[in-house]
């Protein structure tokens, strides 16, 4: 029989070793990749320049809040960054993985707290003429479920909220920060790789046995033996290994 103390100790070890909510964080990635504005018009029809010739002088805003917010408005709740500081003139824009503007990475990054399931991104495309922007157009990006992913998901939209000239071409995706997972990113979560244990976290918070080895219920720590060892009455203390 083992003493209430020591079960007490045994029960506080076990509950450590699980996944737990907590109050967690989230990166959600933007990767601007073209922009196209055949005609170089505002979203009035008006040529950006006198001339239509010539094309407009593009910057981006791009705003992030919750899903079903008012398509109108610009208050971004989750965030905001401008492409402002750098001014890009041309009919059709082609974006790398490096800098959108000084201090603005390709891809943008907003980092919260609290990821509310769904979102809705509006990017709006200006025109800069000094002191009075003129709006080009802008496009809405919404989903009212949206789980993290390692993978990002491709966006592409011809036609813009008041024109259909406009093309924008980009690509998003949503990470949990560090050691925190879940749809939401409230579960904190740790991989843990001993003598007596071999797990890893999967997206959704739970844990997973580690490659190679096997059995949940003993945390992982029943090695998987080279392919045909158990045939042979072979056993492994290792992954791979067959004795």
């Amino acid at each position: 029989m083992w003493p209430r103390s020591c079960l007490a100790v045994l029960s506080l070890l076990l509950l450590s070793a699980l996944p737990r909510p907590a109050h967690g964080t989230y990166y959600f990635y933007v990767e601007l990749q073209s922009f196209s504005n055949p005609n170089n018009r505002d979203h009035n029809g008006g040529c950006c320049e006198p001339s239509c010739g010539n094309p407009c002088d593009n910057y981006f805003i791009f705003c992030l809040r919750q899903a079903g917010y008012d398509r109108n408005s610009n208050i971004c709740p989750y965030g905001s960054f401008s492409t402002a500081a750098n001014v890009r003139s041309g009919s059709t824009l082609q974006f790398s993985s490096a800098d959108l503007a000084p201090s603005v990475p390709n891809p943008v990054r907003f980092a919260g707290n609290v990821w509310p399931l769904g979102f809705q991104l509006k990017i709006r495309v200006l025109d800069a003429d000094g002191d009075a922007d003129d709006l080009v157009d802008y496009f809405i990006i919404e989903e009212s479920s949206f789980l993290p992913t390692n993978d990002y998901t491709d966006y592409t939209t011809y036609g813009g909220e008041n024109s259909n000239d406009v093309t924008i071409r980009l690509r998003y995706r949503l990470r949990c920060r560090g050691n925190w997972h879940g749809h939401d990113c409230n579960m904190i979560c740790v991989d843990q790789d001993t003598d007596t244990a071999h797990l890893e976290c999967a997206l959704d918070g739970s844990y997973v046995c580690m490659d190679g080895w096997a059995d949940l219920t003993t945390q992982c720590t029943v090695p998987i033996c080279q392919e045909g060892c158990h045939l042979t009455g072979g056993t492994c203390n290792q992954p791979g290994e067959c004795k």
